[in-house]
């Protein structure tokens, strides 16, 4: 991989059976990047999913912070963000929790 981007993408395609072998598919449009979300400095937010209404093309974008630089808490991130980017999951609610549940992420 040449670039973070190119790696953030290598694993999403990675996990996109995944999702859809727990009955949660990933959205065919989804773009991965490097960027700071857009309330990192009140927050201390790391990742941050956008749902597909905030873009023209209606695709789902996800940032990874590119201060977070150790390759195992970049994946738990982005598991993190894709699970919003699942159908009915672009909150912590129930929909979200089954979600990343399903996908061992602790709470």
């Amino acid at each position: 991989m040449s670039n973070r981007e190119e790696w953030l993408l290598a694993a999403t395609e990675e996990l996109r059976p995944i999702f859809g072998a727990i009955g949660k598919p990933l959205p065919a449009h989804l773009r991965v990047a490097c960027g700071f979300p857009s309330n990192a400095k009140r927050s201390g937010a790391i990742g941050e999913c956008w749902a597909d209404t905030a873009s023209d093309d209606k695709t789902f974008e996800v940032l990874i912070s590119p201060v977070i630089d150790d390759p195992l808490r970049v994946f738990d991130i982005l598991v993190h963000e894709l699970c919003h980017a699942t159908a009915g999951a672009m909150n912590h609610g129930i929909n979200f929790q089954k979600v990343a549940s399903a996908m061992n992420l602790i709470p």
